[in-house]
């Protein structure tokens, strides 16, 4: 433990950089490599895996809650809400790296254009959960992983920069994917299985 302090002290920017360069190339790969999502569905759980990994570690929304709709009629719904939900929370940390990584390139959370701040997206959401990550930080990330939102990027990213534990960041995305995942699973076995 006092080892990995000492690294962190010694070497803190040049991790943090490299934490926001791995998440930034790691987004990139996504878009230069597409992937097939309906040959990986027949690969099983580890198609489902792959495909909400995948999902989320690229900016535009991806196939993650069909995979486990459609996944969750053919397989165990429990079992395909677990992986969705790890493969996912996976992902999900390319921006808590990235957040955690922009500690060495910026140096104030409130920096930014005014346009930005002054903006309704910024006023009503990032504004709220700014705060709400202040107050209680693992039931927002819980809550933001398990509704299904275009905001989780925005929470991962908050709760890098402010340095919140990254086990329990990964275990509030963790068990909110989970959840979510299963309202799709169970209503894809509802549904192909009826």
């Amino acid at each position: 433990m006092r080892r990995i302090k000492s690294i962190l002290a010694n070497h803190g920017k040049f991790l943090q950089f490299v934490a926001m360069l791995l998440a930034l190339l790691a987004i990139l790969l996504t878009f230069l490599f597409p992937v097939d999502e309906k040959g990986l569905l027949a690969t099983g759980y580890f198609g489902v895996f792959i495909v909400t990994l995948l999902s989320a570690v690229s900016l535009l929304p991806g196939p993650s809650a069909v995979a486990t709709f459609i996944a969750g009629g053919t397989l165990n719904p429990l079992l395909v809400s677990i992986i969705a939900g790890a493969g996912s929370s996976i992902g999900e940390t390319t921006g808590y790296l990235a957040g955690y990584g922009s500690h060495g390139v910026i140096d104030n959370l409130g920096t930014g254009p005014d346009w930005l701040k002054k903006s309704a997206f910024y006023k009503t959401f990032v504004a709220n959960v700014v705060k709400w990550m202040s107050q209680s930080p693992f039931i927002t990330i819980f809550l933001i992983a398990a509704i299904p939102n275009f905001f989780v990027d925005v929470a991962g990213i908050i709760a890098g920069r402010a340095k919140y534990s990254f086990i329990k960041f990964f275990i509030a995305m963790l068990l909110g994917k989970i959840v979510r995942f299963a309202m799709g699973a169970y209503l894809g076995a509802w549904f192909i299985q009826r």
